[in-house]
């Protein structure tokens, strides 16, 4: 079927793409190590939103309710305002809600 130096090719290549693979494998760990090193303010500032998400997420609603307010500049009519305060009774009862059941942890059963 192959002869003796078609063997001695296929070998001959498959060496050579050997060498190429571990080449490659080498260049992508120097790539990974350098992006992960420049990298690391990413870690710092993820760790930084996470311990900040509680305060954030009671800051929110109130800063949009204010901000709101500022734009609108006029008052609204009574029965609108009961409408919004009771929107943002609900929406601060959710956050603080669910910021009690992160604190608390899981149910003991």
């Amino acid at each position: 079927m192959f002869g003796n130096r078609d063997l001695e090719l296929l070998e001959e290549r498959r060496q050579n793409l050997l060498l190429q693979s571990e080449l490659h494998r080498r260049l992508l760990a120097l790539d990974w190590a350098s992006t992960r090193a420049s990298g690391w303010w990413l870690e710092a500032g993820a760790g930084w939103l996470r311990k900040l998400r509680p305060l954030l997420l009671v800051a929110a609603p109130l800063a949009g309710f204010w901000f709101v307010r500022k734009k609108a500049g006029d008052k609204p009519a009574g029965f609108t305002r009961l409408w919004e305060r009771l929107a943002l009774g609900l929406t601060l009862y959710q956050r603080a809600r669910s910021l009690w059941e992160q604190f608390r942890g899981p149910r003991p059963e």
